[in-house]
């Protein structure tokens, strides 16, 4: 799921960031060091940093880094030391990559207290409960005396990520409004005289689908992934309950009323479509259980044929990116509106460990990775000339059996870290303007806290896990099992969630 709806993490601020020099760092770095050592934790050691700051000594930071690439990257120990190398001069500061491969879950790992002071997150990767589980720091007090990280993104992105009017994460500066949409591969449309121009709804690509399931394509609908919520976006602003969206939402043009969405019309049309499409054979049944796809695996199989369009998380620069992620020369169809909101925010994130008595050393590291290219080519990258190359025009291109390989959308700021080949020369330019003039949306602040409702929260999960997915692919009769599913949804206690969100949300409203 993951695989499909996340895509490149971009960034911006009021221009963009030029590779910092290490003449001017050296300069800066007198005066970063008189700043603000060790703020005051939970740990209550609050002068400990600052006297190993003051004394020249390096502080080593340990980092849980993400590998949601999926890429085993044996390189790691090698990049560690070039980036270290790079900014112990600049900032005094070291890091130890901690690879989620080799380390205990990240949830388990600040439970039992291990020593990490920097970590990766996501509001689909645990994000929230790190916060009401009070493993993130409050950094709001902290940001302002950070001047590069906090002006490395526009004012609206710091405020669209408060949760409660407070900052307890760093986001990963990418499109920071969310909207999805479909790809289609170019090559596949052109050899079929497929014209999507008119397709403005999912029934409008029945056609397609029937055509392309008739020449043989055993994969012509590919639901690796939510549809439901793409489908919806434009009507509905989606409140995350139960560990999932898509079952509360408020309407858009309404505001005001929070809804149990299975119990709409609009769900019962969309399962019902989707069961058609079943039964003409237009989704394998190999899809019955959740299965993921790489990008360039889905590329592959839409220039082959097998499907028609593949859903797709719209940024700016859109079809390049597609492009670039799915392999393939790609189009756009069934794109929504993207409203920012602490979703969009916080779809890629650091967050610093409650615990830690190294925040400055965590901070100043995020300063500067948030500013410099050549440190954040060093993370996305790696090392030029043995994992990537680098053409006359400055464009990147990863070699395809690099032993380091990473995502910019889960590493740092979009403004940073060169392009890469095939991405549009004014991209970064693209994304500053898109997050700036973005359209808040009505639940932008909006955080659901589910400890009043914990246990039905639990069971309508459990209910969800039951019956969601296989009606929203199609493989459940809706006429027999979406009954079936809104009495579970009742009985499990969906009546009391949408009731506590109503009133959270009624108080969110009188606040704003």
């Amino acid at each position: 799921m993951a695989l499909l709806l996340a895509c490149s993490m971009m960034a911006g601020c009021g221009s963009t960031p030029q590779e910092t020099s290490k003449d001017t760092q050296e300069a800066e770095k007198s005066t970063q060091e008189t700043q603000k050592g060790t703020q005051e934790t939970e740990s209550g050691d609050a002068g400990q940093e600052e006297t190993q700051q003051s004394s020249g000594e390096t502080v080593n930071i340990k980092w849980y880094v993400t590998n949601n690439n999926g890429d085993d990257n044996p390189d790691k120990a090698e990049i560690e030391a070039a980036i270290n190398e790079y900014i112990e001069p600049f900032i005094g500061v070291t890091v130890t990559m901690i690879n989620p491969k080799e380390e205990p879950e990240l949830p388990l790992a600040l439970a039992s207290g291990e020593d990490i002071d920097l970590f990766w997150t996501a509001n689909w990767a645990n994000g929230n409960n790190y916060i009401s589980g009070n493993s993130a720091m409050d950094l709001t007090d902290l940001l302002q005396d950070y001047p590069d990280l906090y002006g490395s993104m526009p004012e609206n992105i710091w405020q669209a990520a408060q949760q409660g009017g407070r900052n307890y994460y760093v986001p990963i500066y990418k499109e920071a409004a969310v909207g999805h949409g479909f790809v289609y591969s170019v090559e596949k449309a052109g050899k079929n005289g497929w014209d999507f121009s008119n397709v403005k709804s999912y029934a409008d690509l029945t056609p397609f689908l029937k055509e392309a399931y008739e020449a043989g394509a055993t994969n012509a609908w590919l639901p690796v992934s939510n549809s439901w919520m793409a489908a919806i976006e434009d009507v509905y602003a989606l409140v995350t309950v139960c560990a999932t969206q898509g079952i509360v939402g408020i309407r858009i043009d309404e505001g005001v009323t929070v809804e149990n969405m299975i119990e709409s019309d609009l769900f019962k049309e969309h399962v019902s479509l989707m069961y058609e499409w079943n039964q003409a054979g237009y989704i394998n049944p190999e899809r019955a259980s959740s299965t993921l796809f790489s990008f360039e695996e889905i590329g592959k199989m839409m220039v082959d044929g097998d499907t028609v369009c593949a859903m797709w998380t719209t940024v700016p620069d859109n079809i390049a990116n597609a492009s670039l992620r799915y392999g393939v020369p790609v189009g756009t169809l069934l794109e929504s509106k993207n409203y920012l909101s602490n979703d969009g925010t916080f779809g890629s994130a650091y967050m610093v460990n409650a615990r830690t008595k190294k925040a400055d050393a965590c901070l100043k590291f995020l300063g500067l990775l948030s500013t410099d290219q050549t440190l954040a080519d060093l993370l996305c990258y790696g090392i030029e000339d043995k994992h990537y190359t680098r053409d006359a025009e400055g464009y990147v291109t990863v070699n395809a059996d690099a032993g380091w390989k990473n995502s910019v959308w889960s590493c740092c700021n979009v403004m940073v870290p060169s392009l890469q080949k095939g991405e549009s020369a004014d991209k970064k330019e693209q994304y500053d303007i898109f997050n700036r003039n973005a359209e808040m949306s009505i639940l932008a602040h909006f955080l659901f806290d589910d400890s009043k409702v914990e246990a039905e929260c639990a069971a309508v999960n459990a209910v969800c896990v039951e019956y969601f997915r296989l009606l929203d692919t199609g493989f459940y009769d809706p006429d027999e099992y979406l009954p079936k599913f809104q009495k579970a949804l009742k009985d499990a206690g969906i009546d009391k969630i949408v009731e506590e969100a109503q009133a959270q949300y009624d108080a969110y409203r009188s606040q704003r």
